[in-house]
């Protein structure tokens, strides 16, 4: 499969990341695998300290140590996800730039490339959640403007490799804002479907899940479905990236170009060879 770049309304681009998402389910599903396997491991050996007991013996001074392991355990999960998390991203922008430019989804070679950018992307990843998580601390709607203006900032990163430090500049500027051609609102509606509406599809399956003894079986089922939801999410960001930079920058008009280019030039260099 190859992906045409052409300009798309927004019924277009959520049409695609979702055929996108089905075409290559396989190995989105294994990039989801990279990091979502390390956390259901780490979820199923703190098993015991997941589930916040509030049976203190009636003395609050006991509260303390309960929440503490608590959050304590959930931190080390959160830990172990943001380790794993950037070598699925970058893979997936990887394997979106190949398809664009017409080459054939090797997912080995992506994995490779991600582990050779991981410590960088890492720097990525982390300070973006940091400058979200801020964000939503204070009356939750900066956290979702982080996250619209910075929803691209791990393909600008992978595919124009722009340095870190740059990504979010160029992140929000070619998403730009509700004026002057900026595609804001359609960024914050593939975020709001892609984020958020697989999640409150599977909340009422994740509801009747908890109807099964055994919590490891929950866990695992629980996180094997979130895996498969989780692709539509890691193909969104660098299929959004390409449609922002063909309907800001006409980035389809400008490979035409390169294009026409590069056949002129064999062209001519056929012709040079003929004439020798």
């Amino acid at each position: 499969m190859s992906l045409e770049l052409r300009e798309r309304d927004i019924g277009q681009l959520l049409a695609q990341i979702f055929s996108f998402s089905a075409d290559q389910f396989g190995r989105l599903f294994i990039l989801q695998c990279i990091a979502g396997l390390p956390v259901l491991v780490a979820q199923l050996v703190l098993q015991p300290g997941l589930d916040l007991d509030l049976s203190f013996g009636g003395r609050p001074e006991e509260l303390a140590p309960v929440v503490g392991a608590f959050y304590g355990k959930l931190l080390i999960v959160a830990v172990v996800a943001a380790l794993f998390l950037p070598i699925e991203v970058v893979a997936a922008s990887l394997l979106v730039q190949r398809l664009v430019d017409g080459q054939p989804p090797d997912l080995p070679g992506c994995l490779r490339e991600a582990l050779r950018r991981w410590p960088r992307c890492l720097l990525l990843t982390v300070t973006l959640g940091v400058i979200v998580a801020l964000g939503a601390m204070c009356c939750m709607v900066p956290g979702v403007v982080f996250s619209i203006w910075f929803f691209v900032v791990v393909p600008v990163f992978v595919i124009e490799r722009t340095p870190w430090t740059g990504a979010f500049a160029r992140s929000r500027g070619i998403v730009g804002g509700l004026s002057g051609g900026g595609r804001f609102l359609e960024v914050l509606v593939v975020y709001l479907l892609t984020a958020f509406a697989p999640g409150m599809i599977l909340a009422p399956i994740f509801l009747a899940l908890t109807l099964i003894p055994s919590v490891s079986a929950q866990l695992i089922l629980q996180q094997t479905l979130t895996m498969g939801a989780g692709v539509v999410m890691l193909a969104a960001p660098p299929l959004v990236y390409y449609h922002l930079r063909v309907t800001r920058e006409a980035y389809d008009l400008q490979r035409i170009c390169e294009l026409v280019d590069v056949i002129g030039a064999q062209a001519q260099q056929a012709d040079d060879r003929g004439q020798a």
